[in-house]
């Protein structure tokens, strides 16, 4: 059998042969017993493989179940995605309150209160500033006579501190 043969049967079997060649390849199949148990034999090996082909394809079932499995991991990776994005933004946003607030406490420069304000528990009170006038502190007092007795140690203190730096006042003992 030619490879040319075989190439006929094929294409006859695939219902691809022309009406003329259809004719003359019936008549060699009556005549020629070879070539009739050699078509037998591709009709045969054919079966073979569409069955074995057929029983690799999945069932409708199966095939359903498979795309039902996709779409699930699909939705929970969009949700995923969804609550990455969420958190992502909801960090971002508390960074930036976190900056936000801490630049606020840092150049805050000491209490913002009314001019006329005055806690009812203390009277008088005493502000405590560094050297260019910012306000430190405030200490609150029940009675003029403790603010002015704490105004007066502060400021002995400070005098203190002062001749310290200068190099005026050397000191001998661990008491003022």
């Amino acid at each position: 059998m030619t490879e040319t043969e075989l190439d006929i049967l094929e294409t006859w079997l695939d219902g691809e042969l022309g009406p003329v060649e259809s004719v003359e390849l019936q008549r060699r199949l009556t005549a020629e017993p070879d070539l009739s148990a050699t078509l037998a034999d591709l009709r045969l090996e054919r079966e073979v493989r569409e069955a074995h082909f057929a029983a690799m394809e999945p069932s409708d079932g199966e095939t359903r179940d498979f795309l039902n499995r996709v779409e699930a991991n699909i939705a929970r990776r969009r949700r995923w995605t969804l609550y990455g994005r969420f958190t992502r933004a909801t960090g971002a946003i508390a960074a930036c309150m976190a900056i936000g607030f801490g630049i606020g406490w840092i150049g805050r420069g000491g209490p913002v209160l009314p001019a006329n304000h005055t806690s009812p528990a203390s009277a008088y009170q005493v502000s405590v500033s560094d050297d260019s006038g910012r306000v430190l502190g405030v200490q609150h007092f029940n009675s003029a006579d403790q603010a002015r007795e704490f105004s007066d140690d502060l400021r002995h203190w400070q005098d203190q501190q002062e001749q310290i730096r200068n190099g005026y006042l050397v000191v001998r003992s661990g008491k003022f």
